[in-house]
């Protein structure tokens, strides 16, 4: 055994007796690395070998980019051709968006996740490529005017999906299988956009309990172009290798480092499905995925030829650190800082950190964070995560959030009081400032009970006060507490409802309440006075 194969093996050694990885290391002119490490399935005791098949959820973006542009490539499109172009039968809605808007998370649609909760689905629901059409051909706003910044999208990259499926004749899945997986020898790969479909060798997909125990991971998303690509380490390594020695449509894998400037010039750093950083003044291309249980995580050095790959089943799997660890192998002014931890485990934490940093903290566009100390352990809940996170102590003023790739590092007043934080993520920097706590009373509470209604949505919420919680009530979906951070403002703990904002009218009565997640903004429900059943 050389000497990297150790060092790999040694790194994802912790993950042995849990949910845990097949990582890979490909070089341009030496043979590819690989190692194992974990349960590909809990029920039976079945390991992680070279065949087990993951979902690498986001990191398929970057399979649709390729499409994309190979479609460029054969002049079936241009990329500032609109998209109505190609799906004529969208709203006036859409008629500013452009093809690369779309590849560059720039388009301004309201994003799939946050609409199907708005709409009254629960995340482990079945949500079909029909549904999502349809209930993005009612929407009568966009977050922003398409061009004017970044917001990550996943209703983007469908519509690339759409656009392939109304220029080919196929879709996208078999447009992968034929043009991509078969002439790279990736047998084992293919695009899942049916949810009931039997898979050979898959992974079982978990995500751990606070409790240190397991269970089982639901994403049941039947869409394709953002995620739903079922592949190896083995397979996957093909691509990559497509990345350090292209041999099959050259131009086009050098090509997928494309950007497009925003509205004023500035610089987007999302290509087409990856995102460009550098490092020790060398360039990256990355990217990750996230979905139910899956983790994964690409990393390309185009001037080293050298790529890494991380396909996981463990939902608290920080598949960005342990690639960057897997890169340090080879490169080592490329290896990711920030520690390796498997679990929750955390520094001690002082009285003071423990009193002072809990607290409701204001991101941009309005959205909020929260910390909490839950006997002696501290957490936060975000816009990015459906569940709340440990907040890990790494070193003085220091903090990690494994699930996110994100650290955290407090801002202090001239008194010694925490006053912000500040997040470096794989989205950019994030700063929060701390809101004052806020009480409302019971009776103020009330004259937000209703029941609201959103047209594009078809759906209704009920809004009412329990043991002086103002709560939302849906048929499909478990109840909601909101608590305030604001005047007229709420929040939750749920994932997508982060911002809960009521509109009053002249009179000063409440007429509506908006919704805003991380990727949808400002959502409008209005008051339904009453209900007549015909």
């Amino acid at each position: 055994m050389n000497e990297l194969q150790k060092e790999l093996d040694e790194l994802i050694a912790p993950w042995q007796n849990i949910p845990g990885a097949a990582v890979c290391i490909v070089f341009a002119n030496q043979p590819t690395v690989f190692a194992y490490s974990g349960y590909a399935n809990l029920e039976y005791g079945l390991r992680i070998d070279a065949h087990t098949r993951f979902n690498i959820a986001s990191v398929s973006k970057q399979f649709t980019g390729f499409v994309t542009r190979l479609l460029e490539t054969r002049g079936l499109l241009k990329l500032d051709d609109p998209l109505r172009k190609f799906l004529p039968e969208l709203s006036s809605t859409y008629q500013e968006i452009q093809v690369h808007h779309l590849l560059h998370h720039t388009s301004g649609f309201r994003d799939m996740y946050n609409i199907q909760a708005y709409a009254g689905f629960r995340r482990d629901d079945v949500f079909t490529r029909e549904q999502l059409l349809a209930l993005t051909q009612r929407q009568t706003t966009l977050n922003f005017k398409p061009g004017e910044r970044f917001n990550y999208n996943n209703t983007g990259f469908i519509m690339l999906s759409e656009i392939v499926h109304r220029l080919t004749g196929s879709t996208l899945r078999h447009f992968l299988a034929a043009e991509l997986f078969k002439p790279l020898g990736m047998d084992n790969t293919f695009l899942c956009d049916n949810h009931k479909e039997v898979i050979p060798n898959f992974a079982g997909h978990y995500n751990l309990l606070e409790s240190g125990e397991y269970n089982k991971a639901f994403e049941n998303v039947a869409v394709s172009g953002s995620t739903n690509i079922i592949t190896s380490i083995t397979d996957f390594s093909r691509w990559l290798s497509n990345y350090v020695a292209p041999v099959y449509e050259p131009e086009v894998m050098r090509g997928l480092n494309l950007t497009h400037p925003f509205n004023d010039g500035s610089e987007n750093q999302y290509a087409c499905g990856l995102e460009l950083s550098q490092r020790a003044g060398k360039k990256l291309w990355t990217h990750g995925g996230g979905a139910g249980g899956f983790r994964s995580e690409m990393i390309f050095v185009p001037e080293a030829g050298v790529a890494v790959g991380v396909l996981s089943n463990n939902g608290s799997m920080d598949a960005m650190t342990l690639g960057g660890k897997a890169l340090g192998l080879v490169i080592p002014e490329l290896a990711t800082q920030t520690p390796l931890k498997v679990g929750s485990k955390s520094f001690h934490f002082s009285d003071s950190e423990g009193k002072d940093l809990p607290g409701v903290y204001r991101m941009q566009d309005g959205l909020l964070a929260k910390v909490e100390n839950v006997e002696n352990k501290l957490f936060i809940y975000t816009p990015f995560y459906p569940t709340r996170l440990p907040l890990i102590k790494v070193a003085e003023q220091r903090y990690k959030i494994e699930a996110l790739s994100a650290d955290l590092q407090p801002e202090y007043s001239d008194q010694g009081k925490v006053r912000a934080f500040i997040s470096q993520t794989p989205l950019g920097t994030m700063y929060a400032e701390k809101l004052p706590p806020l009480e409302v009373p019971p009776e103020k509470l009330a004259e937000y009970a209703g029941r609201y209604w959103n047209e594009e949505l078809l759906n209704l919420w009920e809004v009412g006060v329990v043991e002086g919680r103002l709560t939302f009530f849906h048929p499909h979906y478990p109840a909601i507490t909101f608590f305030p951070v604001l005047e007229d403002e709420f929040s939750s703990e749920v994932e997508s409802f982060d911002k809960l904002k009521f509109i009053r009218g002249d009179d000063n009565q409440v007429i509506a309440f908006e919704l805003s997640g991380d990727r949808a903004f400002n959502i409008r429900f209005g008051r339904v006075q009453a209900i007549t059943c015909r």
